[in-house]
């Protein structure tokens, strides 16, 4: 009798295989929980809801800033005037010293 060595090796390389395809389910199942847990829920949706209806009764009203509010109403519109100011103080110093004037 032979033992037979290939069908060894391919059982050897069958478990290769499904430790390839358990870590590519393990990735799948990681991405799975990564995208549930950024995810809004629908019970925090009706309770974000129910508090602003709660204070639009009350008369009051919840401005709901994002996170990133800073960077677009205040350093954007400050690096315009800071650029622009730029522009017309060398404007103004070129008019008053008459440097690139065309003759």
């Amino acid at each position: 009798l032979q033992i037979r060595k290939p069908k060894r090796k391919q059982k050897a390389n069958n478990k290769k295989k499904s430790r390839r395809a358990d870590f590519v389910f393990e990735r799948v199942r990681v991405r799975e929980r990564e995208q549930t847990e950024g995810a809004v829920t629908m019970d925090r949706v009706k309770g974000i809801q129910s508090v602003v209806q709660k204070s639009k009764r009350e008369g009051k009203y919840i401005h709901m800033v994002p996170k990133n509010a800073y960077v677009t109403s205040v350093a954007i519109p400050l690096f315009f005037v800071v650029t622009a100011g730029a522009f017309l103080s060398k404007g103004i110093y070129n008019m008053a010293t008459g440097t690139g004037k065309v003759e």
